[in-house]
């Protein structure tokens, strides 16, 4: 959002407002990374696991999909504000990283 200007060509606003807007958008565009981000490395495991060359048997392969699957509507809702369960997907996320040390 471009700050607004006065015919002068100066900011409208203080400088603190300003100062607030221009990290309240760095904020922003840091959390839509990690949602990406987050959204890339699942969809990514949800396609290895699908892979008929995957060597998990297919209980487990089933069962972490349908986890991904969890967490990929968990971000979605998220996304839409119809949620702000962060820590829910951060648990799961490091049980399942744990499990695969």
């Amino acid at each position: 959002m471009p700050t607004p200007r006065i015919a002068s060509g100066k900011s409208s606003i203080g400088p603190s407002r300003s100062l607030r807007l221009r990290s309240s958008r760095r904020v922003i565009r840091a959390k839509l990374s990690r949602r990406s981000y987050t959204r890339r490395v699942w969809i990514r495991f949800i396609e290895d696991l699908r892979a008929p060359d995957n060597q998990l048997n297919d209980e487990l392969r089933a069962n972490l999909i349908s986890i991904a699957i969890w967490i990929l509507n968990e971000t979605e809702k998220i996304r839409k504000r119809d949620s702000s369960n962060f820590q829910g997907i951060i648990d799961i996320t490091t049980i399942i990283r744990d499990g695969l040390k």
